[in-house]
């Protein structure tokens, strides 16, 4: 491994990196910036450090620079040197594409000059420095094109970019969190069952939302447990609770395997980290309504202690800014039934939302492309074009097209994303209601609506969507009758070729659509059209 290799995946030297051509400025500088003052850890902190003590040896001329030193830190490489090293020199996202691997070729989607500033500033940057995944976590928003902009990519980023930061001056290992610690050793959370079929495979089948959630919530819950210190028959019951909300239903019974492994990778990580922790309290303390089961950590002062809590002798009372209360788990519980049945609730993790709202005009060429395009084999399935919402997210709408029933839909979407969707359209269900060509009805209702398009991350499937909207009920549901009745007119026709049968838009629907103002209200007027043909029918 040649010299560039070797600080590209940032090897730790003991006075510094290297001195090469594309390290010209680390001649006056032959070793980095100690990292910035660290504050004494607090015993329930969810983020002690581990800080060795410093290398009792130094070079002469490291002690030199290190005097000479101002309260400013200097930097330790150019700023165009690290963006060669940060991959960012050809202003692209550089996120690994999930198909290939390779760096990502979008454009960057924050300004070049504020790119710019923020490589400048970390150039004094190390390791050592706690400030450093905070700073890179804000580059990577500034880098990441839309389509990596989730978490996973972002962190993702964030570890890569850490390896090409050199060590602190004094030798001090890298800032490191216990908690985020724990969380690699438990491994990620997945919406994939995590059974091992043999020969290397695993099962690819869901656990649903609902599991999803439990696990984020107990890996939460271990992370506050250890740092608390609490008894190791608590640990080994919430890591049974974990890996039990890992296995989908065809695996339900699957015997637990992982836990004790994941338990011994944990102490060793607070054997050692050396952190200073608090006693644990008694293990009679009474449920809490706030936490179901009686299961979550919870943060107390003195202030707010009962009267039982201050006559119990044995209470371990922890100084106001610093004591936690812990509500052990009920270990009579089977692991499995630990967690409540709950639905997702909380806002939506918006990604991107359009910034023309009202300018409904912008969407025009879009709708005029959606029209134009020949209809595919799928296209010209009969379907049902449906409308819902969710609770916490009533000013959103999802608008999706279906073969089936929009009930299944509905079903698997619940399931999947753990939200209870609200049906708005159709409603009642009515299977007269089916409309020709239904993915193109759906293609062209959200071409209309573009400009009030949203796309959020989900946390619990670990996508992103994309068919969500900033708009009404009442005008989603306009938009979706309009376009399923205009698909009723019978706007395509058959154009027979040698080789090929294409569906393609009749001539007269593509002259109309030159002038976008007058066919949209003509379009919008076959509603009322319907409405009237449906009501002197009924006399």
């Amino acid at each position: 491994m040649n010299m560039d290799d070797k600080l590209a995946a940032g090897f730790d030297y003991p006075s510094g990196p290297p001195k090469t051509r594309e390290t010209a400025d680390l001649v006056n500088f032959p070793t980095p910036p100690g990292s910035p003052p660290q504050e004494k850890s607090h015993a329930n902190s969810t983020s002690a450090l581990l800080t060795p003590p410093p290398s009792p040896v130094q070079k002469a001329s490291n002690l030199i620079v290190n005097a000479e030193r101002t309260d400013k830190e200097k930097p330790w490489i150019d700023a165009a040197a690290l963006k060669t090293r940060l991959g960012l020199g050809n202003w692209k996202c550089g996120s690994k594409t999930k198909t290939t691997g390779a760096p990502c070729k979008n454009p960057a989607r924050g300004e070049h000059k504020e790119i710019d500033l923020k490589i400048v500033a970390l150039t004094t940057f190390t390791k050592s420095s706690p400030e450093l995944e905070d700073k890179l976590r804000k580059l990577v928003g500034l880098v990441h094109c839309k389509w990596h902009v989730d978490p996973k990519w972002k962190e993702d980023r964030v570890e890569r970019w850490t390896s090409v930061f050199p060590p602190g001056a004094d030798g001090t290992k890298p800032y490191m969190d216990i908690g985020k610690q724990i969380r690699k050793a438990l491994g990620p959370i997945t919406p994939c069952c995590i059974v091992e079929k043999g020969l290397g495979k695993i099962c690819e089948l869901e656990i649903g939302g609902q599991k999803v959630q439990n696990c984020q919530r107990t890996v939460q819950m271990i992370v506050e447990q250890e740092i608390y210190n609490r008894k190791d028959v608590y640990l080994d019951y919430l890591l049974r609770v974990l890996e039990v909300n890992q296995f989908c239903v065809a695996h339900k019974k699957y015997p637990l395997k992982n836990w004790e492994s994941r338990k011994a990778s944990i102490v060793e990580i607070l054997k050692n980290s050396g952190a200073e922790l608090v006693e644990p309290i008694d293990d009679n303390t009474p449920e809490t309504a706030d936490h179901p089961g009686g299961s979550s950590p919870c943060q107390g002062t003195e202030a707010t202690l009962t009267s039982q809590d201050k006559d119990n002798s044995k209470k371990h009372i922890v100084p106001t800014s610093t004591r936690s209360r812990f509500v052990p788990p009920d270990l009579e519980k089977d692991p499995a039934d630990f967690w409540p049945a709950e639905y997702d609730i909380t806002p939506f993790d918006i990604i991107e939302r359009s910034s023309q709202l009202s300018n409904y005009k912008s969407s025009y060429e879009e709708v005029r492309k959606q029209m134009r395009e020949e209809l595919d084999s799928i296209d010209r399935e009969d379907g049902y074009v449906y409308l819902y919402e969710v609770e916490g997210n009533n000013e959103f709408v999802k608008i999706g097209y279906t073969g089936r029933t929009p009930d299944v839909r509905h079903e698997e979407w619940e399931f999947t994303c753990n939200r209870v969707p609200k049906a708005l359209y159709p409603v009642p269900f009515d299977p007269k209601m089916k409309v020709p060509n239904a993915r193109r009805v759906e293609a062209l209702c959200h071409a209309e609506l573009r400009h009030r398009q949203i796309r959020h991350y989900c946390k619990l499937c670990d996508k992103q969507h994309l068919e969500w909207f900033e708009i009404s009920p009442a005008e989603a549901i306009a938009i979706i009758r309009k376009w399923s009745e205009w698909m009723r007119t019978q706007p395509y026709r058959l154009l027979s070729l040698r080789n090929k049968d294409m569906w393609i838009l009749k001539h007269e629907e593509r002259a109309r659509s030159y002038n976008m103002d007058k066919f949209m209200k003509e379009t919008s007027e076959l509603i009322g059209k319907q409405e009237r043909a449906v009501s002197t029918s009924k006399k």
